[in-house]
């Protein structure tokens, strides 16, 4: 019966991928009193989608509700997930912190790396304990996120583009990380360049400007006063070409 379920699962979530609510709820309609995961899933999914003309937060609630309670991994995590955007529920990224963490336990191989990537989120942007006034724990969210690009979990790219965000929103990374850094840009933008192209050109443009105080550091600048104006002056042509790039690259 388990295996039905899990296939009637998968086709109400074609369905709704599909926008065909009434195709989705039409099958759901025979499994109504089954108090089983896959078929609460199913539900959630039927009552959770905003387009859907059975949308209901209270019934999406309750699915996942039952699914927490049936310690059922996606359930847990989907929960998670919503109590860390504020849907359905109000935000809650501590006890959002809590259900990713018992996820990990539940089933460290199955779903660590979703679980992972979402605690990573929360140590990157400091919503993690209690009382620690939102600090963010860098080290921690790195490793989440270099845990799951080593891995073959969906959620790869997308780690690797928060571990990007981590990295560049530092104030101080080493040459390795820096190597590192411009080696998974370049990987994104040629896996999904519309999606990562602010990233990217961000990147570039910090990197230019960094170049420009190296070459034109004034340590560097000449002593004779015809030398010494021509190097501020190239000194400020770089600058306002950056600043003219900004205007026209996309950049976060």
């Amino acid at each position: 019966m388990s295996n039905q379920h899990q296939a009637v699962c998968k086709e109400v979530s074609d369905l709704i991928r599909n926008s065909d609510f009434e195709r989705a709820a039409t099958l759901l309609q025979k499994y109504k009193p089954i108090r089983d995961q896959f078929i609460t899933r199913a539900f959630y999914l039927l009552y959770s989608d905003t387009r859907s003309p059975y949308y209901s937060e209270d019934e999406a609630r309750n699915s996942l509700d039952f699914l927490e309670k049936s310690k059922d991994l996606w359930g847990i995590i989907e929960k998670g997930r919503c109590l860390l955007e504020g849907l359905l529920y109000d935000k809650d990224t501590f006890a959002a912190e809590d259900l990713f963490c018992s996820a990990s336990r539940l089933n460290p191989k199955k779903g660590a790396e979703k679980a992972k990537f979402y605690l990573g989120l929360i140590y990157a942007n400091g919503l993690h304990t209690p009382g620690d006034d939102s600090t963010s724990d860098v080290e921690q969210a790195k490793k989440m996120f270099t845990e799951i690009i080593a891995s073959n979990s969906v959620f790869k790219e997308r780690a690797r583009e928060e571990y990007c965000k981590v990295l560049m929103s530092s104030n101080v990374i080493d040459e390795s990380e820096e190597a590192e850094l411009f080696s998974h840009l370049t990987t994104l933008l040629r896996n999904d360049s519309h999606r990562t192209a602010k990233l990217y050109s961000t990147f570039m443009l910090a990197a230019l400007t960094k170049l420009g105080d190296i070459v034109y550091n004034e340590e560097k600048a000449p002593t004779g006063m015809t030398e010494k104006a021509e190097f501020d002056s190239d000194y400020n042509q770089l600058r306002n070409a950056v600043s003219s790039l900004r205007k026209v690259l996309p950049h976060v």
